[in-house]
């Protein structure tokens, strides 16, 4: 079975991290989380 990690954070921080990965100043880790919501009724919606 696949673990998928999901990662919670307001909309500025998620926009904030893809520019960070986007302009090279970000790398991210193999076990960061590649789904992002901006809150837990979001992704309960999902």
């Amino acid at each position: 079975m696949k673990v998928i990690k999901i990662g919670i954070a307001s909309q500025k921080d998620i926009r904030a991290r893809i520019l960070a990965i986007a302009k090279g100043d970000l790398k991210p880790k193999a076990s960061d989380p590649k789904i992002w919501f901006i809150s837990m009724s979001s992704l309960a919606q999902v």
